[in-house]
């Protein structure tokens, strides 16, 4: 069988992350889209994250926390474990890039060091409640490249992209011919 999406499931300000067979989180996730098999019944339970409840994510280049002590990635989504805020290197999120299409969840993100995937057509989000703020390049390799700032709908958080600072869906070899044509993926 095929994992379903949320449907028409929804909480305001609340990502759907994905599925559990524990109500707590605690057991077997399930992604979106992911197969099992099974001959009994299966109960899963929807998965989701208050990103108003996270602390602040700041991309850095080096002297952030490892995983799993002060962030945490499940299904593709890095965020802070906590309501602290938290410093991740660009390398970490530069690997789970390279894995797959992924999201950074939190109350307000700051991208301080180079984020840059140019190996594969995955793709970034950048979800926060609040302010999303980019002193750093981000390259994609025609993956796309979304920012959504004021998740939750409460009416704060913005979106300031710093000058100098090169934000490119383009495919690697559009980048490499300098051309600009289409083949790249969407910065929304």
């Amino acid at each position: 069988s095929v994992i379903p999406d949320q449907g028409t499931l929804s909480r305001t300000g609340q990502k759907f992350l994905g599925w559990n067979t524990l109500a707590n989180g605690t057991g077997t996730n399930y992604a979106v889209g992911a197969t099992y098999s099974s001959l009994a019944n299966v109960t899963l339970y929807a998965q989701w994250v208050d990103l108003s409840s996270l602390g602040c994510v700041t991309i850095v280049a080096s002297g952030g926390a490892a995983e799993n002590s002060g962030w945490v990635s499940t299904f593709n989504m890095i965020r802070p474990n906590s309501s602290s805020a938290v410093n991740i290197n660009a390398s970490d999120v530069n690997a789970k890039m390279a894995n797959g299409d992924f999201i950074i969840g939190a109350s307000c993100i700051t991208v301080n060091s180079t984020i840059q995937n140019t190996t594969n057509t995955n793709s970034i989000s950048f979800l926060a409640t609040g302010n999303i703020d980019v002193k750093s390049n981000i390259t994609t390799n025609g993956g796309n490249i979304t920012f959504w700032s004021d998740y939750d709908n409460n009416g704060s958080g913005g979106i300031k992209v710093d000058d100098n600072v090169t934000i490119d869906s383009r495919t690697t070899t559009d980048r490499t011919n300098g051309t600009h044509t289409i083949n790249g993926g969407k910065i929304t």
